[in-house]
């Protein structure tokens, strides 16, 4: 999904953010399913990740 200039790409979400079995970085996807994420329904991390590059601040 695109939003402005932002992009997701739902294979990075549902092959690696929420792979608990991803050998690279297991943590950042247990950390994002004990927030509620879930590897079912990739586009609620897309969304909230867009969301906070939208709103964040940059330093």
């Amino acid at each position: 999904m695109r939003g402005n200039r932002f992009f997701v790409p739902r294979r990075k979400l549902t092959k690696y953010l929420l792979n608990p079995n991803h050998e690279a970085d297991r943590a950042k996807a247990r950390f994002l399913l004990s927030k509620g994420f879930s590897p079912k329904d990739p586009a609620t991390l897309e969304q909230a990740l867009i969301q906070h590059a939208r709103e964040a601040a940059v330093c």
